[in-house]
């Protein structure tokens, strides 16, 4: 009987290690996941986005009437 309470003790004892194992990569996931977000969310500060484009102006044409625009408005 002291043999099976020895073996349930040891796999009790490898149970916790692993949960807490777990436990430390699901932080370290949480942590990796605000940062990849911070670092998204900095990658877009530099980008300037346009609404109301008219459909009709063409793809080759896109870089006039966006500067025509700027200097518009500015």
């Amino acid at each position: 009987m002291a043999h099976v309470e020895q073996k349930l003790s040891e796999f009790t004892k490898a149970h916790n290690d692993i949960a807490d194992h777990v436990q430390a990569l699901e932080h370290k996931i949480e942590l990796m996941e605000v940062h990849m977000a911070d670092s998204e969310d900095r990658s877009w500060r530099n980008n300037l986005h346009l609404r109301g484009i008219p459909k009709d102006v063409l793809p080759c044409d896109l870089q006039a009437y966006v500067r025509h625009l700027l200097l518009k408005y500015r």
